[in-house]
């Protein structure tokens, strides 16, 4: 078997089980339907550093999946409190952005918001078009569709030069 050197770079919350079952579930449909290794970051064993994993891994994604939690209120202007997402996705979106915008790599994205998630800053500018959710079985029928249709135009994850769009 040739090994599966490009990587769909799975962005997804590991802080409850049913985040990191969602995770492991995302990683395997990625393994099952398309010809690219699925990147999620709780699968990691080794002596390098996460953080150096999880640049080296999305500096080799040519697809990117996210998948936005709540993970507490945020207090700004007065009077004005949201729901956040984790810090660590927000992180891994801005440089997916990066290698895209700047670096002009192709990355697909398939992207999944939880609705009481508030966007703001350069998450909100990107179009990501993501899918709202409630619950995980509402990323996995979504995701599934989205995958096929990556398969559909050019059977792999790879076109669409410069655009973040979920059903790119």
């Amino acid at each position: 078997m040739v090994p599966r050197t490009k990587v769909v770079f799975i962005s997804c919350g590991q802080v409850t089980e049913e985040e990191k079952n969602l995770g492991v579930a995302i990683a395997q449909m990625v393994e099952q339907l398309t010809p690219f290794q699925a990147y999620l970051a709780q699968n990691q064993s080794s002596l390098e550093g996460l953080t150096q994993n999880i640049l080296k891994a999305l500096n080799r994604c040519v697809g990117l999946i996210v998948v936005m939690h709540p993970r507490g209120k945020v207090s700004g202007i007065p009077h004005h409190q949201h729901i956040r997402a984790s810090v660590w996705i927000e992180q891994e979106i801005a440089i997916a952005a990066f290698l895209t915008q700047v670096l002009h790599r192709d990355v697909k994205v398939a992207a999944f918001v939880h609705k009481d998630v508030y966007r703001e800053g350069m998450r909100d500018e990107l179009q990501l078009n993501p899918v709202v959710f409630e619950n995980s079985d509402e990323v996995l029928v979504n995701l599934l569709k989205i995958l096929n249709r990556w398969q559909e135009r050019d059977g792999h994850a790879e076109g669409n030069k410069g655009r973040h769009t979920q059903a790119s």
